[in-house]
């Protein structure tokens, strides 16, 4: 009896889904973002700290928005991460001398994100905001540590897979009114959720066994292209900004 009650109720609730206004994007995407590695034991040293690094990724995505409000985006994103420490050393007279340590691996990233649109229903809107949160899959391939000229492989330190949030928000406008494309600018935010496993300033595998994770972090922007796919609808926000 439960099996027929809820058949009924999903038969019935498809209509309905499929009646609401629904739009559909493809997206052409770039990021550029300062990255790194957070460990608490390399916050807690003080013979080692962060550095700034350049990292970025891009790709394609697509999304639906029910009434150009909410919605569901998908990437699939080819880049890289990257971290940079400065560390002090002991030389055999005892006085330090400072150096610094670069881990840098290739990566691929699929974010699964929530959207929100907020825009009003004018003509004359010069643009729309957006709010977007989720989580991302990230493979990390062939990670490397470099000092002074020298390259090793850690993969046997690293995680192959890991997962992160994402957060960000930005701007929707229009390239212009007889173009078919739409771009978005906006600051993008991600932070690990899962140990990825790292190696410090010095190269030494961090122990993992007291508890400490390696999570990763990047800030940074995010460009992307959209183009409204031609499927049947009702509304969309991009007829205001055309």
């Amino acid at each position: 009896m439960k099996q027929i009650v809820l058949a009924f109720i999903l038969v019935s609730l498809t209509p309905l889904v499929w009646s609401q206004d629904i739009t559909f994007y493809s997206s052409i995407k770039g990021n550029v973002f300062g990255s790194t590695i957070i460990n608490r034991s390399i916050t807690d040293d003080d013979n080692q700290n962060y550095s700034f690094a350049l990292a970025g990724s891009g790709g394609v995505g697509g999304s639906f928005y029910f009434f150009d409000k909410i919605g569901i985006s998908v990437d699939f994103l080819i880049g890289n991460h990257k971290a940079v420490y400065k560390g002090q050393d002991l030389t055999i007279g005892e006085d330090q001398i400072g150096f610094q340590s670069e881990i840098n691996y290739r990566s691929i990233h699929i974010p699964l994100l929530l959207s929100i649109l907020s825009h009003g229903d004018k003509k004359d809107d010069l643009g729309t905001g957006y709010f977007e949160m989720g989580t991302q899959f990230n493979n990390c391939m062939n990670p490397t540590y470099k000092f002074d000229g020298f390259d090793q492989n850690m993969s046997d330190y690293f995680s192959n897979t890991y997962w992160s949030g994402i957060f960000g928000f930005g701007m929707v406008n229009s390239l212009g009114r007889r173009s078919p494309l739409d771009f978005t600018l906006g600051l993008r935010i991600e932070y690990g959720l899962q140990d990825i496993g790292s190696v410090n300033a010095f190269g030494v595998p961090i122990d993992t066994n007291n508890g400490d994770k390696s999570l990763v972090f990047g800030i940074g922007f995010q460009l992307a292209f959209l183009y409204q796919l031609p499927i049947a609808t009702n509304n969309s926000y991009l007829k205001y900004l055309k």
